[in-house]
C-alpha cells in the first residue's frame, strides 16, 4: 500500500491523537488506520482531579439518617478542615497509584492541583516530532515517533513483547496493519506465552514467513520468544535456539539468527520481579552470561551484533515517566542499570539514544492496571542495541506506538542499504 510504504504517518500533539506526513503538514484522518480515527475519544480530561470533584454537587441529604446525639454535637462543631486533615483526596490516591511517592499524601489539594498542572506534557516535544532539513540530514533521519520512509533501506527489522501469542491471534488486524505497513524482513516476539507441545498451532499464522519458537519449560505460559523470517530470506539465515550456557536456557528467552551481514540476538531479559526476588539472579548471572555471549560474537571479525527485545530496564531517568519514586521497582534498580551500563561500556551502543540522546516521554511500554498508556505514563523498555562497529550502517532506530495490541508496542531498526 502507497500509503503506508512511501507516506509513513507520525502522531502529534500526543501519539495516539492524530497523523501528519513527514512534511510536518496534517494528513486526512482518512489515511489514519481504522482502528485508531476514533483515538481522541480515549485522550484523559485535561482537568485535575480535584478540579472535577469540586464541580461535582454534594449528595443529598438522607432524611431517613438519624439525627445525632446531643453529646455528639461538639464533635460536629469541629472546623471541618480538621476533621478531613487526615483523608486522601482523588489526586492523592490518583498520584501514589502513578508513583507519586509517599510524601505527596500529606499536601494540601491546591498544592496538589498545582502539582499537577506544573507536570511536563505528555506529548513529546515538537522539535523532536518535525523532521525538516535538518533533521532529514543530520545522524537521527527521522524522529522517534515517525514510521520510517523504507525506500533504500536495507535489513528492517521489528521487535514486540506482545504479551501473549493467543493476544495478537485475538487482535491480528493489528498485527496484520504491521507487517503490511512496516514491511519488516525480521519481526522479533518477546513474551510468547505458548508451549512447546502447542506451537504448531502458530508454525504458520503469518503467510509469507518462517516462524522460530523457544519455549519455557519450567512453566505452563510463561515468557517465550519468536523469530519470524520472510520466506525468501529464510536460505540467508541460520537460528540458534537458546545459546546460553543450560542453566539460563530453560525458560524460553533467547534466539540467535545469524545472516550474511550481522548476528540477531532476539532476547526476552527475566524481570527482576515482584519484591526484586529475581534481582539477584539478574544482575549476577543472567546479565554476566549474556553479556560474554554478545562480546564474543562481536569479536568475530566481518560481521555486527544486534542486540532486541525487551530488554526489562529503563535505563536513564528519561526512560521513564516516574523516576523519583521507582528506584526500588524492578527495571529501574541501580543494579540493574549499573548492568546494562556494563553493557555499553564493553562495546555496545543503545541505538534509540544515539539519535535521539534526550529527547523525553518517549516509551515502549504503559501498564494495563494504571490505564498508563492514555496517559503516556510509561518506560522505555524494548532497545535495538548494536556494536559499535556496526553502529555507522544503522539508518533508524524508532517506536511505533500507534500499534496497541499490547501493553507495549513495538520497535524498529533500519540498516543501511549496502
Amino acid at each position: 500500500m502507497l500509503v503506508g510504504r512511501f507516506a509513513r504517518l507520525v502522531a502529534v500533539s500526543r501519539p495516539y491523537q492524530s497523523f501528519v506526513s513527514c512534511s510536518g503538514s496534517r494528513r486526512p484522518d482518512s489515511l489514519a488506520p481504522a482502528q485508531f480515527r476514533s483515538a481522541a475519544s480515549i485522550m484523559p480530561d485535561k482537568r485535575t482531579i480535584d478540579d472535577i470533584e469540586a464541580a461535582e454537587p454534594a449528595p443529598a441529604a438522607d432524611p431517613a439518617a438519624k439525627k445525632p446525639k446531643p453529646a455528639a454535637k461538639k464533635a460536629v462543631k469541629k472546623p471541618p478542615a480538621k476533621k478531613a486533615a487526615g483523608k486522601k483526596s482523588g489526586a492523592a490516591v490518583k498520584e501514589e497509584e502513578e508513583g507519586g511517592g509517599a510524601a505527596a499524601k500529606a499536601k494540601p489539594a491546591a498544592k496538589r492541583a498545582k502539582k499537577a498542572v506544573e507536570k511536563p506534557p505528555t506529548e513529546p516535544p515538537k522539535d523532536a516530532l518535525m523532521t525538516g532539513a535538518e533533521r532529514a540530514s543530520g545522524p537521527g533521519v527521522l524522529a522517534p515517533y515517525q514510521g520510517y520512509d523504507l525506500a533504500g533501506a536495507g535489513w528492517n527489522i521489528v521487535s514486540w513483547n506482545v504479551n501473549g501469542i493467543r493476544a495478537v491471534t485475538q487482535k491480528f488486524e493489528v498485527f496484520a496493519a504491521l507487517v503490511e505497513r512496516e514491511r519488516p524482513d525480521i519481526i522479533c516476539l518477546q513474551e510468547t506465552k505458548i508451549d512447546a507441545e502447542k506451537v504448531k498451532a502458530f508454525d504458520s499464522f503469518l503467510k509469507d514467513y518462517k516462524t522460530f519458537w523457544s519455549c519455557c519449560t519450567t512453566a505452563k505460559a510463561y515468557s517465550g520468544v519468536g523469530v519470524l523470517i520472510r520466506e525468501d530470506l529464510v536460505k540467508l539465515c541460520k537460528v540458534t535456539t537458546d545459546p546460553l550456557p543450560a542453566a539460563h536456557s530453560k525458560e524460553g528467552r533467547l534466539l540467535a539468527v545469524e545472516t550474511p551481514d550481522f548476528y540477531l540476538v532476539a532476547t526476552y531479559v527475566p524481570n527482576a520481579g515482584d519484591g526484586l526476588k529475581r534481582l539477584d539472579y539478574r544482575v549476577k548471572e543472567w546479565d554476566p552470561s549474556l553479556r560474554d555471549y554478545l562480546t564474543g560474537l562481536a569479536s568475530k571479525k566481518g560481521k555486527g551484533v544486534i542486540w532486541a527485545g525487551d530488554l526489562n530496564v529503563a535505563h536513564t531517568p528519561i526512560d521513564l515517566a516516574n523516576p523519583a519514586t521507582n528506584s526500588k521497582s524492578a527495571g529501574f534498580t541501580p543494579e540493574e542499570r549499573a548492568s546494562f551500563s556494563e553493557t555499553l561500556a564493553a562495546g555496545f551502543t543503545d541505538t534509540f539514544r544515539y539519535f535521539h540522546p534526550e529527547e523525553p516521554w518517549f516509551y515502549t511500554y504503559w501498564g494495563y492496571r494504571t490505564k498508563a498508556r492514555p496517559k503516556n505514563m510509561g518506560w522505555r523498555l524494548d532497545y535495538f542495541v548494536v556494536n559499535n562497529d556496526f553502529l555507522p550502517k544503522v539508518k533508524a532506530s524508532g517506536i511505533l506506538p500507534w500499534y496497541d495490541g499490547s501493553d507495549h508496542c513495538p520497535i524498529q531498526l533500519l540498516l543501511k542499504k549496502e
